[in-house]
Formats: C-alpha cells, sequence, structure tokens
C-alpha cells in the first residue's frame, strides 16, 4: 500500500502545493511532507481530513495506494481503466464536481 504517492497524485491533480493542503487538513506541511514520502503512518482521523479537503472518497485514495501485487485475479487491464477513470476524475476542479 502506498497511500503516501496517492496523496501526493491527488493533491497535484487538485492543483494543490503541500502547503494549501496541509492548510486545509489540519496538519503541518512537514507531516503531510513524510505522509507523501511514505515516512510515517497516517492517523485514519488525518486520513479522512485529507480526503475531505481533497474532496476524495477515502476508498478512491486507498484503491489509488493499491500495489499491483495487492490486485490478486484482477486483470491488469482492467486496473489500468479504472486507474486512469479515476485519475480522469480528479483532474476536474474539485467545486466543478460539485455542479
Amino acid at each position: 500500500m502506498d497511500i503516501g504517492n496517492a496523496i501526493k497524485t491527488c493533491r497535484i491533480r487538485r492543483g494543490y502545493s503541500q502547503t494549501k493542503l496541509a492548510e486545509l487538513a489540519e496538519c503541518s506541511v512537514s507531516y503531510l511532507s513524510l505522509i507523501e514520502h511514505n515516512q510515517r503512518d497516517i492517523t485514519l482521523s488525518t486520513l479522512q481530513k485529507i480526503c475531505h479537503a481533497l474532496h476524495v472518497p477515502i476508498g478512491i485514495l486507498l484503491f489509488l495506494g493499491t500495489s499491483h501485487d495487492e490486485f490478486g485475479e484482477m486483470s491488469k487491464e482492467l486496473e489500468a481503466e479504472l486507474a486512469k477513470s479515476t485519475l480522469v476524475l480528479l483532474s476536474a476542479p474539485a467545486n466543478e464536481q460539485n455542479n
């Protein structure tokens, strides 16, 4: 599981700096950086705050953080299509998705 990379990917897709996301998620920039580099474990409450700030359901973030070997019997093609569709959705600004 690479939840740090998933957070970073979503943050970049949203156009947020680490400073902006840390502010919205009510955590320090240094802690967010450590999470993104998988150098600190993330608490559920912090994960919820980050997901809320990114306007991303926790399930999507967990999917994006799942490594290839964790998908088991899922075909590589389906895995790629799901990831591609998810990233397309994340490319839209968060306020546009609420309309």
